[in-house]
């Protein structure tokens, strides 16, 4: 798993996906996905651990309402593991409904746009005899 999307622009409905790699064709895999919001974190959603031979999981999620959330996608332990071992489980933090990155964007726009005005009103000045 190489990228993913952390912000979602709203609450609703939503359809994660992974792409697995290669070696996790045989591998049972498990998703949870967790309100983080409250005090004590909510399950939203649980897929029970399945192989995927075709490398792709896909989870259909309602986002109820805005706030953090976590996806949680874990690997059931091969047979030779020994025990005791780690549980390997991926976690990928998600803002739902979180406009951060919007007012970053704005800020961003604004600082181009005004740099370009001074820009421009210097070089008139310097037209001008």
């Amino acid at each position: 798993m190489r990228s993913y999307c952390p912000d979602l622009p709203a609450a609703g409905d939503a359809i994660l996906v992974f792409d697995l790699g290669v070696g996790l064709r045989d591998v049972p895999v498990w998703v949870e996905l967790k309100e983080m919001t409250r005090p004590q974190p909510r399950t939203v959603t649980r897929v029970p651990p399945a192989t995927y031979p075709f490398r792709v999981v896909q989870v259909p999620a309602r986002f109820e309402v805005p706030g953090e959330y976590q996806v949680i996608v874990g690997f059931e332990p091969r047979s030779g593991a020994p025990r005791g071992a780690p549980d390997p489980a991926l976690r990928f933090p998600l803002r739902v409904g979180r406009q951060r990155s919007a007012w970053l964007w704005i800020l961003a726009s604004l600082g181009i746009l005004s740099a370009a005005l001074a820009g421009y009103a210097r070089l008139r000045g310097r037209s001008r005899p």
